[in-house]
């Protein structure tokens, strides 16, 4: 599943998952209904009960090598399913964290918990429950050494969960510290999404120009050796961004200039329906 998202296909990532998930009896649509995602929130809420979100980090660890392998096809298919369909990805961050309540933390958990964190929030409107499920995931990792899915950990508290409640730059330090560790262990696909977020933090904060340039400059040559089509087109954007703010394109609000020409950019994203949610943002 991480190379069909690399390769730019993420639909094919979704459908291995999905394919798996009916060998167990599941047979989701790759196109489900946002009340279909909004059941399985609401079952979150059921299972926890009267407990706090926070009391989570004491459950047992998961032994249950049926969960552990469904838990894992889930946990990575989340970056897929987040550019093929908005309530394919609520589903499955809901149903992998329903899974974990059901039999226990292991190192997908941190993930999935994390990535409640972003469904929570933007999609059921739910932020301080966000900034908490962020946090359970990040302490996850820190307390009990889950630590297999760290860089992802990291990355998406920082990116999307502490934005709801602290300054953008608070994520910062925790943002450079996930890049490190994917690098670390090949994880090339979340250490280019992490260029990516790390340029939006310095954009969000009113970094220096010059030093977010540089920092652009260096995540675009990351994502071209990782042949990370998403991230080469989402970080030449930013980089267009910069260079026009900064006054280096010759008409300002204009990307046009010898590096980068807006039309056939345009007719690239147009070209594919894979990169609709690029298109997009």
């Amino acid at each position: 599943m991480d190379l069909y998202t690399t390769l730019d296909q993420s639909d094919r990532a979704v459908a291995v998952c999905l394919d798996y998930l009916r060998r167990l009896g599941v047979d989701w649509s790759p196109h489900p209904t946002e009340a279909e995602a909004r059941r399985e929130y609401e079952r979150i809420w059921s299972q926890l009960g009267g407990r706090a979100i926070e009391e989570l980090l004491e459950l047992p660890l998961m032994s249950d090598p049926a969960s552990l392998a469904t838990l894992d096809v889930l946990t990575k298919v989340l970056g897929p399913a987040n550019h093929t369909d908005a309530n394919l990805f609520s589903l499955v961050t809901c149903r992998a964290v329903n899974l974990s309540l059901e039999s226990g933390n292991c190192d997908g958990s941190c993930f999935t918990y994390v990535t409640l964190g972003m469904v929570a929030g933007s999609h059921f409107g739910d932020y301080k429950a966000a900034f908490r499920f962020g946090r359970l995931g990040y302490e996850l990792v820190e307390q009990r050494g889950l630590k297999r899915f760290q860089a992802r950990t990291y990355m998406v508290f920082a990116s999307h969960a502490m934005p709801w409640t602290k300054h953008v730059r608070a994520g910062r330090d925790l943002l450079r510290r996930a890049f490190e560790a994917a690098n670390k262990i090949g994880d090339l696909t979340f250490a280019t999404y992490n260029c990516i977020n790390l340029n939006t933090n310095l954009l969000a904060a009113g970094d220096p120009l010059t030093e977010v340039q540089h920092e652009a400059e260096h995540g675009l040559e990351f994502a071209r050796k990782a042949r990370f089509g998403l991230a080469i087109d989402l970080i030449t954007v930013q980089l267009g961004l910069i260079r026009t703010l900064c006054g280096m394109t010759p008409k300002f609000g204009s990307f046009n200039d010898e590096q980068f020409d807006e039309l056939q950019f345009e007719r690239h994203l147009a070209s594919d329906p894979a990169r609709a949610q690029r298109e997009c943002w």
